[in-house]
């Protein structure tokens, strides 16, 4: 047994020496000791930290001393004892800890013995945490979430449905805290019909960055959630909700979420623009058969905005006879041909671009429109792929097709995880004789400024994953020199609340789906110039 009672008596190597062999043999009969030390440091750091590692070993060593150790008058022993729990994972510890749990009222102590309950990861022990999941302290309520969701405990779903209802609330919609958060993480771990029906019911929740948490645990749960969803985007007469749910059944990218969204459309039940172009934004991800045939289908509309999601969707799924429908529409010419064109080009439709390219009359047609276009990326992918090609005309096409340098003009930062609308804001941006910064979400976009580029101006769309429109705009308008850039938010949303969260962030100016070209080059023109 190691002997401490002359400890301070020693030089520095013997005392390094006797605290080695305490930490190596794990000695029980230094504890009195060695907590004496830690009351009365040495005063040196490298001896002191020696002791708490000494210390730590011995009260790890057995888990039946260390859950005994739970029940000590000596508070400095009993939080070691808990650390060491929690550290170790001692299974033993459960009933304890939980004991401890119930009788602590001080908010930081009871916070160590709940992390370290936590880890444990005990079903007997659910009822600690379901109690405190509204407790006062955010700290000790999320950390009761998080174990409600590791434990899957559906005893707590009523609970985790009234704080979600609840952040909707008079004005506690303005804010995302952690509690919400968690709670809607804590329904996704729990995943039964219940948890994941309701989650669906609020996917349009008022606050964006709640709704960004509710769309990525759906997308998570995958398969799961696509006959929810289906049930939802059938019965729902709001285009906000039925958008949504059309974005997040084509990330899950199940056929059965495609199913849906072709019934819907073949019923004639899709009229909405911005729905069409969800919808086949979704099919495009999707690529089940039933979703090509509607998106061939869709090559007659009209809108360039919807005609850009349905030639980008096409582009992921190219096989043949979708080539053959696009050669085909091209050659009937009149001015649904240019449209196709522009997509085609301003969408960097690449796939599509080689599928069709062998027929002479359509590949020209393809290479004059190219030939206008003033983006100096666009010309330069498709550059390429004339280049890969590689054939006689290609060769001659590229000489048609002179590279471009960037423009000369202001950069105009635009962020919108939809890739046919930041191709739309691509093409407008470059032919006014600017220069784009695309970005396909609030994080990316806030890189550009980090980075220190110049931006003239903003245009973001408001529903983006990792960081959304609103967040985008409050860290732009907290960054020195930014204060007054103008920024315009390009939305679906029909909610005053929505428009509310907007501008309390710093928006200079909407403009809402569906626009014709004009109207963005207008709104462009009229933000520069103030």
């Amino acid at each position: 047994m190691a002997d401490l009672s002359g400890f301070r008596d020693l030089d520095y190597m013997e005392q390094v020496i006797l605290l080695k062999e305490i930490t190596d043999s794990k000695d029980s009969g230094a504890l009195e000791g060695l907590l004496a030390l830690q009351d009365e440091p040495t005063g040196d750091t490298a001896v002191d930290y020696m002791v708490t590692t000494a210390l730590n070993a011995v009260i790890s060593a057995s888990e039946d001393k260390t859950v005994e150790g739970l029940g000590s008058d000596n508070p400095k022993l009993r939080n070691l004892c808990i650390k060491a729990c929690m550290e170790h994972g001692f299974a033993k510890a459960a009933k304890p800890l939980a004991e401890l749990a119930e009788a602590e009222k001080d908010p930081d102590a009871l916070f160590d013995i709940l992390s370290a309950l936590s880890k444990l990861k005990d079903p007997s022990t659910v009822e600690v945490f379901r109690k405190r999941l509204r407790d006062p302290e955010p700290f000790i309520a999320s950390l009761s979430l998080e174990t409600i969701a590791s434990l899957k405990d559906e005893a707590s779903l009523d609970v985790l449905k009234d704080i979600l209802l609840e952040s909707e609330s008079g004005d506690s919609y303005l804010q995302c805290d952690v509690t919400t958060w968690e709670a809607v993480a804590a329904l996704g771990a729990i995943g039964s019909d219940g948890a994941l029906a309701f989650l669906t019911s609020k996917l349009h929740h008022k606050n964006p960055t709640a709704r960004r948490a509710i769309t990525d645990t759906l997308v998570k749960a995958g398969a799961q959630s696509v006959p929810f969803l289906a049930e939802f985007f059938t019965a729902s007469t709001d285009v906000d909700e039925q958008i949504l749910c059309a974005n997040v059944l084509g990330f899950i990218g199940d056929k059965k979420g495609a199913d849906v969204l072709v019934e819907r459309l073949d019923a004639g039940l899709i009229q909405d623009a911005n729905l069409k172009y969800a919808v086949y934004e979704a099919m495009g991800r999707i690529g089940a058969m039933k979703a090509i045939v509607c998106l061939m289908d869709a090559l007659q509309d009209t809108d360039e905005m919807i005609l850009m999601a349905v030639v980008r969707a096409m582009d992921k799924n190219v096989n043949p006879g979708m080539a053959a429908k696009v050669v085909e529409t091209i050659k009937s010419g009149g001015s649904q041909s240019a449209r196709i064109g522009r997509a085609v080009v301003g969408g960097q439709a690449l796939n599509l671009f080689k599928a069709v390219y062998g027929d002479e009359t359509v590949g020209s047609f393809l290479v004059r429109v190219l030939s206008k276009s003033k983006d100096a990326e666009v010309v330069a992918s498709f550059r390429a792929t004339l280049e890969e090609i590689d054939t006689d005309r290609a060769k001659a096409d590229l000489k048609t097709v002179a590279a471009l340098e960037a423009p000369a003009g202001l950069q105009i930062l635009a962020a919108d995880d939809s890739k046919s609308m930041l191709a739309l804001y691509r093409g407008v941006i470059t032919d006014m004789g600017h220069t784009p910064l695309p970005a396909t979400n609030g994080a990316e976009a806030f890189e550009f400024v980090e980075q220190g580029e110049e931006v003239a101006m903003v245009i973001t769309d408001m529903n983006m994953p990792v960081m959304d429109g609103i967040e985008l705009v409050s860290k732009i308008r907290q960054t020195e020199g930014m204060e007054q850039t103008p920024i315009l938010m390009i939305t679906t949303e029909s909610e005053s609340s929505q428009r509310g969260l907007a501008e309390q962030s710093g928006v200079s100016a909407f403009l809402n789906k569906p626009f014709a070209r004009e109207k963005l080059v207008e709104m462009i023109e009229t933000l520069l110039s103030k």
